[in-house]
């Protein structure tokens, strides 16, 4: 098995989690748990809450990746050429973090036409879950004043991203929310390991990757 094998296993199995704590309580047929199931759902989704929180974000791992003194490797992206194949919901949520994390990689390493290739990818991949608006013109227009400054556009790649997490939380799917996060997860973790192959200065990476398992306890 590869690496990018073995991560994507380790991500499925954070999206199973988080999904698992996404899930609705129990259903009693007379009526009488509605107040246990709405507080059990409650719990839930708080959580969820706490496995989104202790997962480091695409944009802390790549400026993580950055400090190590790692270069920037365009081989290691998912092709924008990809995005025509995800159909399903599924596979746009987690190619929608997927691709957010490659925007976040590349904006951190000031490659302005691989990043704007990859916002379209976002772009499109949000449109296509219902959270297009996350990605509005005036988001789409900052994101081009600011494609030289990596660390405003990080910021705003961060913002939209939590505005996605709204859009769809709000909207009763916090499950395909769940998997936008992990595709992130998996795609930065994936670009993190590789790296830390060719970075002498690799350790914070290294354990922030490894945190993971905490969270999932």
């Amino acid at each position: 098995m590869n690496k990018r094998s073995f991560i994507l296993l380790l991500g499925l199995a954070v999206s199973a989690t988080v999904l698992t704590s996404c899930g609705s309580g129990t259903e009693n047929n007379d009526g009488s748990g509605d107040d246990t199931a709405t507080v059990s759902q409650d719990n839930s989704r708080k959580n969820a809450s706490l496995v989104f929180k202790s997962i480091p974000s695409p944009a802390e791992l790549t400026s993580l990746i950055k400090q190590a003194g790692a270069s920037y490797d365009f081989k290691l992206l998912n092709d924008v050429n990809n995005k025509s194949k995800y159909v399903s919901t599924t596979a746009k949520a987690l190619n929608l973090g997927v691709y957010g994390a490659d925007l976040s990689y590349a904006s951190i390493f000031d490659q302005t036409q691989e990043s704007m290739l990859y916002i379209q990818c976002a772009q499109a991949l949000a449109g296509g879950i219902g959270a297009g608006s996350a990605f509005d013109d005036q988001t789409i227009n900052r994101m081009n004043d600011n494609k030289g400054n990596s660390d405003s556009m990080l910021n705003i790649i961060t913002d939209t991203y939590n505005n996605t997490d709204d859009l769809l939380s709000e909207g009763g799917r916090s499950g395909v929310s769940a998997l936008v996060v992990a595709g992130g997860w998996i795609e930065a973790s994936y670009i993190g390991t590789q790296l830390c192959q060719t970075s002498k200065n690799n350790a914070e990476i290294v354990k922030r990757i490894a945190e993971l398992k905490g969270s999932l306890e």
